[in-house]
């Protein structure tokens, strides 16, 4: 994965072959296909790390305070991307989109079901207001947060990022509580 990030920085993912990952990693083209089936899906899985970070963490996003604990993966899944370098990012994002494969944005993610059982038991205990499903509220909030990521993307680095998207979160959280 290391080497493979590092060449879609230099290279870009549409120019880095198998090959060029292999040669960088120092391993045989059958080991990476013991591991990976396509470049698509060793891309995907670099990004998919966040998910076991999740499992890893998961008594961090308690929901004993779901609105605290959806505010804080949030802000994780936001710390997590940004982390990488922007250039890889804008490929991971330009793969995405180009590919038929949606597991980015599946609901079978850790990160997307735990932003819906923060979002169920916000309404539950009725802090978020009742006219909302949870389905709705946990995907706006992963919206917003991809939707961030790519203006982040799209924009001059801004040392303050993550400052303004914990704003933004304490915003939106602002319009659907009671």
């Amino acid at each position: 994965m290391h080497a493979a990030r590092y060449l879609a920085i230099e290279k870009g993912l549409d120019q880095m072959t198998i090959r060029d990952v292999c040669q960088a990693a120092d391993i045989s083209i059958g080991a990476f296909y013991h591991h990976y089936q396509s470049k698509q899906e060793l891309v995907n899985e670099s990004f998919m790390i966040y998910d076991e970070l999740i499992e890893v963490n998961s008594t961090k996003y308690n929901l004993e305070n779901p609105l605290a604990s959806l505010k804080a993966i949030l802000l994780d899944q936001t710390a997590f991307v940004v982390s990488f370098d922007k250039q890889l990012v804008i490929e991971y994002y330009k793969s995405i989109l180009l590919s038929m494969n949606k597991q980015a944005v599946s609901w079978e993610r850790s990160y997307y079901k735990h932003v819906f059982d923060c979002t169920k038991k916000a309404i539950k205990d009725g802090l978020i207001k009742n006219d909302y499903t949870p389905e709705y509220v946990a995907s706006f909030f992963i919206k917003f947060v991809r939707g961030n990521i790519v203006n982040w993307c799209l924009t001059d680095s801004n040392e303050s990022f993550l400052q303004e998207t914990e704003w933004e979160i304490d915003l939106l959280l602002k319009l659907f509580t009671k």
